[in-house]
């Protein structure tokens, strides 16, 4: 009956190379999931935000009997939309937001879009060396809210 070496001969070292061929791949899991989940957090955040502007806005419009002239200021339902960016630590500064579609009159309600396109910067250096023909830092994350009085 033989007996098999554990020592420098044997099948020891075999554990270290398949360890250090699996950690690369782990950790680019790891960091996917991690990106995955902030990005669909930041998604939460920008729907968030586009509904509380778009809120405002219709709300507003609805306390004067739904005239386009009625309509709230752009400015304040901007800063609505800031103020909720702000409270998640997004800096409002890197979304655009647009207010459009003040549409209404007697007889029909008032329409308003809030929208709110945010760039949502990845890990690009990990991606990059993943894939050297990986060129972008980020990606669009965007959110529209449309609401109307009645």
């Amino acid at each position: 009956m033989s007996r098999r070496r554990s020592g420098p001969g044997g099948e020891s070292g075999q554990s270290l190379v398949e360890f250090a061929l699996v950690v690369p791949l782990l950790l680019l899991l790891l960091v996917g999931i991690i990106e995955f989940g902030h990005a669909w957090s930041m998604s939460q955040v920008i729907n968030y935000s586009a509904r509380q502007g778009a809120r405002m806005a219709a709300v507003i419009s609805g306390q004067n009997n739904g005239s386009p002239s009625s309509a709230p200021p752009v400015d304040s339902v901007e800063r609505v939309v800031q103020r909720a960016l702000a409270n998640a630590n997004i800096k409002p500064e890197d979304a655009r937001i647009r207010v459009l579609n003040y549409v209404g009159g007697t007889d029909t309600p008032v329409t308003v879009r809030v929208e709110v396109p945010y760039r949502f910067l990845l890990f690009g250096p990990v991606m990059r060396a993943v894939d050297p023909r990986f060129r972008r830092d980020s990606f669009t994350l965007s959110s529209a809210a449309v609401m109307r009085n009645e």
